[in-house]
């Protein structure tokens, strides 16, 4: 438990050092994201749920008898284990295809004095960085490719970029297949929405969570004849209404400052636009633990939209009604809520004793397979 509890305080403490230091947020950006990835890459082979497919297909590819992943991501493995019988060097180049995108995307993405918001999220919601580098590593793995393929997009509006990103995604679905979705992003980048536009999401996505999405997916399974495991999935743990009802507001209240949000630069308004369309996504996802899974990834790509919330006020293109410490206020919900949402997260899986996630193990602790060599 104690790791768990370290983790957020050691990004604080990060912070304030860097401070300190007069090092600036590089040395907080790097220590952080290396701290996280140092965590991530040597844990037991026993944690996660998912993640034991891995390991055992890993292993079990040596005897020829290797699991039904991508092509992309069984190449890589058996290119490991020629190299090595360890599993902890595959578990390395998995979290440095995750870990150093995600560095130069906060990097090239976000102004720095907001870095460690990003990074601050990214550790403090289970379902970024416990789930996505101990549950679904190859999703979050083939994220780390579209990411650069993000920062292309941004650079400069052009058929060469979106041509490079699509062979990223094209790469990507080598690792996971699921990233086909991410099609979508060129769209939500390029396309000059506006807020009407967004409230007609909205509309829709409550529409269609109205009807269930798993009836819609077990409906188009039928025209198309293919057997879809989504439409049999769960409901999502987090598909209560005070939650819901969250999730609304913080939309209302986006869309109300819009205007304001998007007008300084074509980049911020493109993470704007891409928190909107991920917030829809996720009223329907709630409804799928399968799908929630895809919501996972357009929330990462999401994050250095939250530092536009946080820095709209400071360069005085406020309109409307306006309240005195806004920014401040809006900031103080942020940490608090995923303060909160963190330390539920553990004491959940304390009190359902789902040992998979707590508390960490680490390889010298528990698994067989401590030599590096």
């Amino acid at each position: 438990m104690g790791v768990y509890i370290f983790n957020i305080v050691f990004i604080i403490l990060a912070y304030y050092v860097s401070v300190f230091l007069t090092r600036g947020q590089k040395l907080f950006l790097k220590s952080s994201l290396l701290y996280l990835f140092f965590i991530s890459t040597f844990r037991s082979e026993n944690m996660g749920t998912d993640y034991s497919q891995y390991v055992y297909s890993f292993y079990e590819s040596r005897q020829g008898t290797p699991y039904n992943f991508e092509k992309g991501f069984l190449f890589l493995q058996d290119v490991v284990n020629k190299l090595t019988p360890n599993y902890i060097w595959m578990t390395v180049i998995i979290n440095l295809v995750i870990f150093i995108p995600l560095y130069f995307y906060i990097k090239k993405c976000v102004d720095e004095k907001y870095w460690w918001v990003c990074v601050y999220i990214f550790a403090a919601n289970p379902y970024m960085f416990v789930q996505s580098t101990f549950n679904i590593v190859r999703q979050t793995m083939a994220l780390g490719i579209v990411m650069v393929g993000v920062i292309i997009l941004l650079q400069k509006r052009s058929w060469k970029n979106l041509l490079l990103y699509v062979a990223l995604i094209y790469l990507a679905m080598q690792i996971h297949r699921g990233t086909i979705v991410l099609l979508i992003v060129p769209v939500i980048v390029y396309f000059e929405w506006n807020a009407m536009i967004w409230l007609m999401g909205l509309m829709v996505a409550l529409v269609v969570r109205t009807i269930g999405l798993s009836n819609i997916i077990t409906f188009i399974s039928g025209i198309l004849r293919f057997s879809g495991s989504y439409a049999a999935a769960e409901d999502s743990s987090l598909n209560h209404p005070i939650y819901i009802l969250a999730v609304l507001c913080l939309y209302i209240y986006i869309l109300y400052r819009y205007r304001d949000l998007t007008q300084s630069s074509r980049r911020d308004k493109a993470f704007i636009d891409l928190y909107l369309f991920s917030l829809c996504f996720l009223m329907l996802a709630l409804t799928n633990e399968e799908v929630y899974r895809i919501y996972i990834m357009f929330a990462i790509l999401s994050l250095p939209a939250v530092p536009v919330l946080f820095g709209r006020d400071e360069k005085g293109q406020v309109s409307g009604l306006y309240i005195v410490g806004e920014r401040n206020l809006l900031m103080f919900l942020y940490v608090t809520y995923y303060l909160a949402f963190y330390i539920g997260y553990i004491y959940h899986l304390k009190q359902i004793g789902d040992w998979c996630y707590y508390p960490y193990e680490f390889l010298w602790t528990w698994s067989p397979h401590v030599s590096f060599y």
